[in-house]
């Protein structure tokens, strides 16, 4: 004859798939029914008491289980979905000069700052940022000379300023370290306007025309009124 711990896993399969049988022990619980056979423990009925306590237990968990996991399910499929914005908040400002229709609004002293960031590129390129370089160059019809020393003199640094420049903005815990991250960005940007003074008189016409003719074109000043 079996104690009655070795036929938990039969019990537990009677009490969830077999009807009850007469001459058993109910323990009820909501939705479940746990037989415990009578005659399998005639004579040990303090081992039975101590099982039953064991099975109530056991049963209990297994309810406590289930409940959690169905208020769980619906917790971790109904997270809200995160979104980005669809459109710049520049665009949404008023046009204060397009140099597409009016060019002479724009500037020269922005149109040089826009086209030397534009014209940064990090020390080591990949072949594809080469191609796109040589490609800006190309639109200024400079010599190879003054091709070089725009690249290697002029440019020189620039792109890790600007970034390093970048960085301290968007990290800034005061207003004083986004005024100097500013302040960093202009500077290297002035003294790069500055160096272009090392080309070739020609070389520095060319980079004239191209910046305040074709390059004035592209640019887009947006704001609003001043306070």
């Amino acid at each position: 004859m079996r104690s009655c711990p070795a036929i938990l896993p039969s019990l537990l399969a009677a009490a969830v798939f077999t009807p009850l049988k007469a001459g058993t022990v109910v323990l009820g619980f909501e939705g479940f029914a746990c037989a415990v056979p009578q005659q399998q423990c005639p004579t040990e009925r303090g081992v039975c008491m101590r099982f039953k306590a064991v099975l109530l237990f056991t049963v209990l968990a297994v309810m406590c289980s289930f409940t959690l996991n169905a208020q769980m399910a619906p917790m971790n499929h109904a997270q809200p979905a995160m979104t980005m914005p669809t459109s710049s908040d520049a665009t949404q400002l008023p046009v204060l000069a397009d140099g597409s229709v009016h060019p002479e609004l724009i500037p020269d002293d922005v149109a040089y700052r826009q086209f030397l960031q534009g014209m940064a590129f990090p020390a080591n390129l990949s072949a594809a940022q080469v191609a796109h370089r040589n490609a800006k160059l190309k639109r200024l019809k400079l010599t190879q000379a003054d091709s070089d020393l725009l690249v290697n003199v002029v440019l020189a640094g620039l792109r890790e300023t600007l970034d390093a420049a970048t960085v301290l903005l968007h990290t800034a815990l005061t207003p004083d370290d986004a005024a100097t991250a500013k302040a960093n960005r202009l500077n290297a940007l002035t003294a790069a306007q500055a160096n272009l003074s090392k080309l070739s008189t020609a070389g520095q016409t060319a980079v004239d025309a191209w910046v305040k003719g074709e390059f004035k074109k592209r640019i887009i000043i947006y704001g609003g009124p001043m306070m």
